[in-house]
């Protein structure tokens, strides 16, 4: 029987990620793949998870939970391609769509990685056993990371993306704020929200 290894090398489908370009269409100067997106929302995931959970120990299984789901956030795209944002999020059938994407996934993720092993079981546990609180902080990396590639085609001289950069902008707001409010709710508790009130008023 193959390691995971011996299967990741002679699938070609795990490199795709690095080939696959992101912005679907939209007129960029310096492109970036799925890849080089994720690295960045590994980076932001990780220093979030310190500065929230303020280096404590205890917290240690939550940064590790956290960061792990930023690697596999966009695994998906190994199946789907880059399916745009608008369509997974469109107010007519968003919610179905994301469904139905779901159910594929988690079954191509199944058939390909069967054997039982623990990597596998990895990469199984990023669509269904990670905390709520993982997901919504790796949400805010992830659109910190967008917010980051545009403000670079921004200083390259690309004005063609400024609405999708406020779009962004509001979203790093937006998903702070829920963070904060989930950290709140779950009662007395040692973390440091005060990254998340400054990101609530962020501007690239």
């Amino acid at each position: 029987m193959m390691n995971i290894f011996e299967i990741i090398f002679q699938d070609r489908d795990f490199d795709s990620l690095n080939q696959m370009v992101r912005w679907n269409g939209r007129r960029v100067i310096k492109k970036e793949s799925v890849g080089e997106h994720t690295n960045m929302v590994v980076f932001f995931t990780r220093l979030l998870a310190e500065e929230i959970y303020d280096g404590n120990s205890q917290y240690y299984n939550k940064c590790l939970e956290a960061t792990t789901l930023a690697i596999f956030h966009d695994f998906e795209e190994l199946f789907t391609g880059d399916i745009s944002h608008n369509v997974k999020y469109n107010c007519l059938n968003g919610g179905e769509i994301r469904n139905l994407l779901n159910n594929f996934v988690t079954r191509e993720v199944v058939d390909k990685f069967n054997k039982g092993t623990k990597s596998e079981s990895v990469m199984l546990d990023c669509f269904n056993k990670y905390s709520e609180e993982s997901h919504l902080l790796v949400k805010i990396a992830d659109w910190l990371s967008m917010s980051y590639f545009l403000r670079r085609e921004k200083s390259l001289g690309n004005d063609n993306l400024n609405d999708i950069a406020d779009y962004c902008r509001d979203k790093v707001r937006s998903s702070s704020l829920a963070l904060k409010e989930h950290l709140i709710n779950r009662g007395p508790t040692k973390v440091n929200i005060s990254i998340l009130n400054s990101l609530q008023s962020w501007n690239l």
